[in-house]
């Protein structure tokens, strides 16, 4: 187990390995204020941001998302497969509300987790076999943005 490996319950996401010794690994879990997750609608494919906001265990809140698309409650939210740490199309949340903010162009929704961060005892690391040439290309994509 490395730092920077994802973490995975039975029902989805539960967070990103931060540390790790020889025999025992910290873990970021979505229920901190740091901790963000990009992420996608899996019906329409746009994403954003998830993260906790600090009140109930069992929701967040989901940024960046356009009010011009079509969204219901119920709709689900899964990892946006945009970096090496998640597969893409991994559970981590439904709708549970959504409102227009006046002025602004992009949603204020409320997500249900699909984990329960209070009935979690077994969780699996995800480690991407393909992390370093992902990560490589990345960098060289920085680097050039850098260059101009």
């Amino acid at each position: 187990i490395e730092r920077g490996m994802g973490v995975l319950g039975p029902q989805g996401v539960v967070g990103l390995v931060t540390q790790s010794s020889e025999h025992y690994s910290t873990v970021l879990s979505l229920l901190h204020r740091r901790a963000r997750l990009g992420s996608k609608l899996k019906d329409s494919q746009y994403f954003g941001s998830l993260q906790w906001d600090g009140k109930d265990y069992r929701q967040g809140v989901l940024k960046d998302i356009p009010n011009h698309v079509v969204i219901s409650i119920g709709d689900t939210i899964v990892t946006s497969g945009y970096s090496s740490i998640y597969p893409a199309e991994i559970p981590v949340a439904t709708i549970a509300e959504f409102n227009e903010v006046p002025g602004e162009n992009f949603y204020d929704i409320t997500v249900d987790f699909t984990t329960n961060f209070k009935n979690l005892s077994y969780v699996y690391v995800v480690k991407n076999l393909h992390r370093s040439e992902f990560d490589a290309l990345e960098k060289a994509k920085e680097d050039l943005e850098n260059d101009q």
